[in-house]
């Protein structure tokens, strides 16, 4: 496991013993134990799942290497979907 301050999301995610987590900001940020920067309130784009082995945000690499991804972004309720990747 990767050392970051995303850390305690992504032990949450892999704790989790269902495929589909439908998650509020509220409750990732008490998980996370600080709030999310602004640009997770206002742009949709900072959800996106991006390939682990390039980005260099280690907020989505809390998620897509652990194996979950993220869909249903809603900025006007502050929820999403984290869904777990079916393994090939």
């Amino acid at each position: 496991m990767r050392k970051s301050k995303y850390q305690p999301l992504e032990k949450h995610l892999l704790s989790l013993r269902f495929s589909r987590w439908e998650a509020s900001f509220d409750e990732i940020e008490k998980i996370l134990g600080f709030q999310l920067p602004k640009s997770a309130n206002t742009h949709p784009e900072w959800w996106a799942n991006e390939n682990p082995d390039v980005t260099t945000h280690s907020h989505c690499k809390a998620w897509v290497c652990v194996g979950w991804k993220t869909e249903n972004v809603n900025l006007t309720n502050q929820k999403l979907v984290f869904f777990k990747v079916a393994q090939e």
